[in-house]
C-alpha cells in the first residue's frame, strides 16, 4: 500500500508591499511525493488602493493533501 498522507511543506510568505500598487507572484513550496508545488488562488494578485489585503494561496499535492497559506499585500503611500 502506497499512501501519501503528508501535507505539503508550509512556506513562509513575505509580505508583498508597494506605495501606489503591489502585485504578488505565485509562491512555491515542496511536497514529499510531488516535488515543487506552485500556489493557486482565486484572489486578486494586483492591488491599486491603499490598505492591507490577504491572498489565500492553495497548495494541492494531487493526493488529497491540501494546505491554504495566507500572504499579506500592503499598499501604503509613505
Amino acid at each position: 500500500i502506497v499512501d501519501d498522507i503528508t501535507d505539503p511543506t508550509i512556506p513562509t510568505l513575505a509580505d508583498v508591499t508597494g506605495e501606489c500598487s503591489a502585485t504578488a507572484t505565485a509562491p512555491t513550496t515542496t511536497d514529499n511525493c510531488s516535488g515543487t508545488l506552485t500556489g493557486t488562488t482565486s484572489d486578486a494578485l494586483t492591488y491599486n488602493t491603499q490598505g492591507t489585503f490577504v491572498i489565500n494561496w492553495t497548495f494541492d499535492d494531487g493526493n488529497g493533501n491540501v494546505i491554504v497559506v495566507p500572504q499579506n499585500v500592503i499598499v501604503d503611500d509613505v
